[in-house]
């Protein structure tokens, strides 16, 4: 079986691992597939900011004779500041999106044919221990990819 989630995920760091959005990340590629790890993998004692990746859903398109062509996730792609106001996540945010969307790329075993944003909805708050919020700000893309090889 292909493991498209695989390949798109690899796309999207790829994508969002550029100087404009580490920069704004303090200059440290915090860029987690699906959660922000409880000790940072990079070696940055920081977490935060930071850019996460998350797959939602997922649906197949199917040729004649039942043959998967390629798949459509949603994938939700935010930004998680520790900040009394969403400012800063939405600057980061800005340039996040001008990093994926419209989109396309060759990656291991597959192909990723679009990524185009379909909902800028996300804007939340999220309690500290201790006090305070860590501010989310994303959006949800469609991703169309292919798995050229399977693994």
């Amino acid at each position: 079986m292909a493991d498209e989630e695989a390949l798109i995920a690899e796309f999207l760091y790829s994508k969002l691992n550029v100087s404009s959005v580490t920069t704004a990340l303090g200059g440290f590629a915090r860029i987690y597939d699906t959660e922000v790890p409880q000790n940072p993998l990079t070696g940055d004692t920081v977490l935060y900011p930071c850019v996460v990746y998350q797959l939602q859903s997922a649906i197949d398109t199917y040729g004649v004779g039942g043959v998967r062509i390629f798949v459509r996730p949603i994938w939700t792609v935010k930004v998680i500041v520790d900040d009394q106001t969403y400012k800063q996540a939405g600057v980061i945010f800005s340039k996040v999106d001008a990093a994926i969307q419209n989109q396309h790329s060759t990656v291991t075993n597959g192909e990723v044919y679009s990524c185009t944003r379909e909902s800028d909805g996300i804007r939340y708050p999220e309690p500290k221990l201790g006090g305070g919020y860590y501010r989310h700000r994303g959006a949800m893309y469609r991703i169309e990819a292919r798995a050229t090889v399977t693994p």
